[in-house]
């Protein structure tokens, strides 16, 4: 089997394959990535990161991070503090804060940035 027939395969097959390579068929209830790995592993073919995609590259867009809604900034705290969510933040401790909420925390000298 080819790389190509490997990602196009069904369950069924690729249970087939396997065992007509091996001797043995897949134990257990695996899933479809499984059994490709199992697959390519017994043809000897390599998998890489570049499958096939669906048209308009909707998979490599779905796979980029997507951009945190508030910033985090590393902060050490320098005195005892308690938000109003969450629990005290204790001095000398390192932690990260959205931005908006650690900004006036170091003009008011609670927090540093790190």
């Amino acid at each position: 089997m080819t790389r190509d027939e490997i990602f196009a395969a069904g369950e069924a097959v690729l249970r087939q394959a396997i065992k007509d390579r091996t001797g043995a068929m897949p134990v257990g209830r695996r899933t479809l990535d499984g059994l490709r790995i199992l697959a390519a592993r017994a043809y000897d073919v390599a998998l890489d990161e570049a499958a096939p995609e669906p048209e308009g590259g909707a998979l490599r867009e779905a796979a980029r991070p997507a951009a945190p809604d508030r910033p985090v900034i590393p902060v050490r705290i320098l005195r005892d503090y308690w938000p109003t969510e969450g629990g005290r933040l204790a001095a000398g401790s390192v932690t990260q804060l959205a931005a908006d909420v650690a900004k006036p925390l170091v003009r008011a000298g609670v927090v540093e940035w790190i």
